[in-house]
């Protein structure tokens, strides 16, 4: 699928709201590309064999920096892998169905290997991905992220370079 979003998630420390902009591209399994374009560039892309999260520049003339990962254990890419399981009561999380709203609660065993205690999906009555216009997820420290969607495509053919990160020059790496 590839869509736009915004991201609104509450600061634990000072308490506001951090708002951000980009595009989300996912090819199931273990394969996305989240681009944040405002208020500054970064871009975390994911694959089976590694991550990569990079922040750009500050300034021009400064260093980008980039963290790369080895596996896809990045609880985003294991959480649009489970939500391919659909919208049904399965091993990972329990489903609740109400006026076009989905409600995910996690399993102990999903809360512990994932990181996250619940997620409510706003989707109008389709419950169909293309309908998708909200994602909030709660993570187990209690710290909600929410996703605002527009534009979803679905069944978008994605070539596997879209899920690899050319480092840019000047920039910092650091490995995990």
């Amino acid at each position: 699928l590839r869509g736009k979003y915004t991201q609104e998630e509450k600061s634990l420390v000072a308490g506001k709201r951090k708002k951000s902009e980009g595009q989300i591209e996912y090819r199931q399994p273990c394969r996305i590309r989240f681009e944040i374009l405002k208020p500054h560039q970064i871009i975390f892309v994911g694959n089976p064999k590694r991550t990569w999260y990079y922040s750009a520049p500050p300034f021009d003339g400064e260093p980008g920096e980039v963290t790369i990962s080895n596996g896809a254990q990045h609880p985003i890419l294991k959480f649009f892998d489970i939500l391919a399981k659909g919208f049904v009561k399965n091993d990972s999380y329990d489903v609740a169905k109400k006026e076009g709203v989905v409600t995910l609660t996690f399993t102990k065993t999903a809360k512990e290997e994932f990181g996250l205690k619940s997620a409510i999906l706003s989707m109008g009555e389709e419950y169909t991905f293309p309908s998708l216009k909200k994602i909030a997820v709660t993570l187990s420290d209690n710290k909600t992220i929410e996703l605002f969607l527009s534009n979803i495509k679905p069944n978008v053919a994605l070539p596997e370079t879209v899920f690899r990160f050319e480092i840019p020059a000047n920039t910092r790496q650091n490995r995990q």
